[in-house]
């Protein structure tokens, strides 16, 4: 039995495996951010989530949790302004660069 399972976001390599983890596992709570993805391993998370009846939550910033004597508190994502417009930022504990280089004309962003 799991009390809590973090899904960080929805990229292969931060939620491959969660789906096994869904079917094997009694899981109490299961945390996603509200971000979707079109690849296969997030189809197979929403799979397993909707095999065993239950539903991912997204924890709001500030929101804290018990685990034994233990707890912890959910400190990102938030939404900040960034050059004029809104933007998810995922980390706001440590510094994070967010780089916007033109790559043969295509405008690419790199965090």
């Amino acid at each position: 039995k799991l009390d809590y399972v973090i899904g960080t976001h929805p990229d292969a390599d931060h939620i491959g495996g969660l789906d096994v983890v869904v079917y094997k596992f009694d899981c109490k709570k299961i945390f996603m951010p509200g971000v979707t993805s079109d690849t296969k391993t997030y189809d197979d998370v929403m799979q397993a989530l909707k095999s065993k009846n239950q539903k991912a939550q997204a924890p709001k910033p500030g929101e804290t949790y018990t685990l034994g004597d233990a707890s912890f508190t959910v400190i990102a994502p938030v939404m900040r302004r960034i050059t004029g417009r809104l933007e998810w930022c995922f980390n706001t504990e440590r510094i994070v660069f967010c780089l916007q280089v033109m790559q043969r004309k295509k405008r690419r962003k790199i965090c």
